[in-house]
Order: structure tokens, then sequence, then C-alpha cells
């Protein structure tokens, strides 16, 4: 599994070169991430008045802008092309890793790592992992998200999880509520609550994420390992999960 996401990294690194790619939407995250670094406005420098940008979501132009910091290349665009496309090509590894994290709980070692195998050799994937695109930062969100707050699933990993899950629910939920008051007003666990914030991370890098919280509600509601839990209990998750997200992705929407 390792070594699979090894060589998919590998292989997107073998297509990185120092020039901009002609799609446009990678010139346009630059422009935007320099506007945060140099006026601290979210807006488009390479119009006139600098309008405010309203399409956009800003996740990848404030990740680049932090690199453009680093980098101390505000004054140069280019500079941060390369940084940026190695750090897609980590996220890009990362990713092929939460991808096995999360096809084990349904499936079998050998089906899940032969998909991650899939992807590690996709030339989409590696087209996007070598560029300075939103791709693979929304891909690693994602998938974070889905492996925080998804259920387990009904391989052999997942019903062994959810058997030990079932036993130790109160527990946990008791053990979380003492350390954390959050956890005990939202009947969510504190591994639950990081899954939150990557799944608002997902929706700030590309705001198709937000749809990942109807298909966490879902599993939530109506999966079966779910469904040994009240249905009040259940509800007052959705609930939290839903406000919590509001909460969070208020300032874009």
């Amino acid at each position: 599994m390792v070594g699979a996401a090894l060589a998919g990294a590998l292989l997107a690194a073998q297509l990185i070169h120092p020039y901009l790619d002609r799609s446009g939407d990678n010139a346009r995250f630059l422009i935007l991430a320099k506007a945060l670094l140099t006026r601290g406005q979210y807006c488009e420098l390479n119009f006139p008045h600098c309008p405010a940008e309203v399409i956009t979501p800003p996740g990848y132009p404030l990740l680049l802008a932090g690199l453009m910091a680093l980098a101390g290349a505000a004054s140069s665009l280019q500079a941060v092309v390369l940084p940026a496309r190695w750090l897609n090509v980590g996220l890009f590894g990362l990713s092929l890793l939460l991808l096995y994290a999360v096809l084990r709980r349904y499936a079998r070692p050998r089906v899940a790592l032969g998909s991650v195998a899939l992807a590690a050799v996709s030339p989409p994937l590696l087209a996007y992992a070598s560029l300075e695109m939103s791709e693979m930062p929304y891909l690693a969100a994602s998938l974070a998200a889905l492996w925080l707050l998804g259920g387990k699933g009904g391989g052999p990993e997942g019903q062994r999880a959810s058997r030990s899950e079932v036993q130790r629910e109160g527990e946990t939920e008791g053990q979380e509520a003492a350390r954390c008051g959050v956890t005990r007003l939202t009947g969510l666990t504190g591994r639950e609550l990081v899954g939150v914030l990557a799944l608002a991370a997902a929706f700030y890098l590309r705001s198709v994420g937000a749809l990942l919280a109807l298909a966490v509600a879902f599993d939530w509601l109506w999966a079966p390992a779910r469904r040994q839990q009240a249905l009040s209990q259940r509800l007052r998750r959705v609930a939290s999960l839903g406000l919590l997200l509001a909460l969070l992705c208020r300032p874009w929407l």
C-alpha cells in the first residue's frame, strides 16, 4: 500500500516542469493568492479596480499565499509554481494512503490495494498532481473527511471495527464528553470533530465539497452499523454536523 502510494507520487513527480500550464485556472489561483498576500483582499488583481472574487473558493489561493510567503515569492508568481507542484505531489501520495484506509472498510486488502494501484497510474490524477491546481488538496481533504466521519462498512475489517465500536461506544463517548464540552454538546467524538474540519476544508477548496455532508448524513442515519444507536441520537448527531458545517462555511456562503 505504501509502495503504491510512493510509486504514484514518483510518477507524478516525473511530469513536473517549471512552466505555467495553459489551462487558465492555475493563473487565476496564483493571482488571487498574490492579492491575499500583498493587499490582504480576496480580489482579482488582473482587472481594473481589483473587483472582489465571488466565484472561486478561497481555500487553495490561501494555501498558495502561504507558500508565497514562505518562499518570499510575492513579487514573482513564477517562483511559487514549483513549490506548489511539489506540494500537490505529496498530497497525491497522501490521498492514495487515505483511499486505501477508506476502501479497507468495505473491501478485502487485495481489492483495496488493486484500486489504489489503479489510482496511482491514472493519467488524469497524475496530470492534476503535477500542476498548481486545487484537485489534489481537495482530494486529500475529502478522503480525510470520509475516513474520519464514515461508517465501518461491510468488509472484514469494517465488521470487526463495528462490533468493537458498539462495545466501547458508551465508554468512549463518556470519556470524550468529560474531556471536551463541545463533544458533550454535539454528541460527536473528537475524531468526528476533526472530520468536520476536514469536510469544511474540502468545501473551501471546491464548493462541491458541501455535497459530502449529505453522504455522511445518510451514513449516520441509515447505515446498518449505525442503527444500533437510538434514532434520537442519530438525529442529534446529524443536526450537530449540519450546524457546525453551516457555522464553518458561512463566511463563504
